[in-house]
């Protein structure tokens, strides 16, 4: 670093209980006025055994942070990179993305990934310097709620050979599935888990034959039912779909909302049970596509 460099000074070290006031103060505008999530997993985050939740200091000062979680078998999840608005464009989100690429290699190697929204520029920016990768894309659709009677049921285990043999379409995504703004490799054991806690919701034929599924989310500080991975017939996914909608009226929500590869087969399916893409009022004008890339960087030894 030259003494004219912005980042001479720029130190790391992990999160500790005080510096939640920093946290607070650098979150609070992340998505205007919708909030961050980051204060609701602070607690969490600071007495995860694995990885490390990191905050990066100048002259003292909490400037940036970010959480590198393990998910298990080499897979490494870099996620709440947040930067003080003050020091944006200056080199410490990258300083801070750089700290958490060799932290991995220090902690065993293996693959980091981590999640971003299409139109991130200055986030796709950090991702493409540190050498990432795009791995999957999902795109968001949206519909109202839609009042009558939910034909839809929650699968159980009982129904893994169906929904596994279902899931046939894995390669579309690179074998990806977004939960809890979060990716996943989509294996047989996973989807074991979401059926034995009661998150994956199916249609069924006339004989009984699972025709569709997709896993979800009744979260209770948000409007909208949440859905994903969507597998099945294009009826079965048009009928599921529709079912979302009234699942999401039994819920007292205002909107169903899926995040799905952007297969045509599919948006098809989702188009014919009223999705459509969000246009905020405020940017009639902007009427591209929504959603997010997931990155992925492989990393040796």
């Amino acid at each position: 670093m030259s003494l004219n460099d912005p980042l001479m000074g720029l130190t790391f070290r992990p999160a500790r209980p005080e510096d939640k006031q920093r946290m607070l103060e650098i979150t609070a505008r992340t998505w205007g006025d919708d909030g961050d999530y980051v204060p609701e997993v602070w607690d969490r985050w600071l007495v995860d055994p694995k990885g490390e939740f990191t905050v990066a200091e100048f002259d003292g000062v909490v400037v940036a942070l970010a959480k590198l979680t393990w998910q298990g078998e080499g897979h490494w999840w870099l996620e709440g990179l947040r930067v003080d608005p003050e020091r944006r464009l200056k080199g410490v989100g990258q300083a801070m993305c750089d700290y958490q690429i060799e932290l991995t290699k220090k902690l065993g190697g293996g693959q980091v990934r981590y999640m971003t929204g299409i139109h991130n520029d200055g986030s796709h920016r950090i991702a493409a310097q540190a050498g990432f990768r795009v791995l999957a894309r999902f795109v968001e659709r949206v519909a109202e709620k839609l009042d009558g009677p939910v034909e839809a049921e929650v699968l159980t285990h009982a129904d893994l050979d169906a929904v596994w043999s279902i899931a046939c379409d894995l390669g579309a995504a690179s074998g990806v599935y977004v939960y809890g703004w979060k990716a996943f490799n989509l294996t047989r054991e996973r989807l074991a888990d979401h059926l034995s806690q009661g998150q994956v919701m199916g249609v069924r034929d006339h004989a009984g034959s699972v025709r569709a599924w997709c896993l979800f989310q009744v979260e209770p500080d948000w409007d909208r039912l949440g859905f994903t991975v969507l597998y099945g017939t294009a009826e079965g996914i048009t009928k599921l779909a529709r079912a979302m909608r009234t699942l999401a009226a039994a819920n007292g929500k205002g909107m169903a909302e899926v995040m799905t590869p952007p297969h045509p087969p599919v948006l098809d399916a989702l188009a014919a049970a009223g999705y459509h893409l969000e246009v905020a009022p405020e940017h009639l004008q902007d009427t591209g596509e929504h959603g997010a890339d997931v990155l992925e960087l492989v990393l040796g030894d």
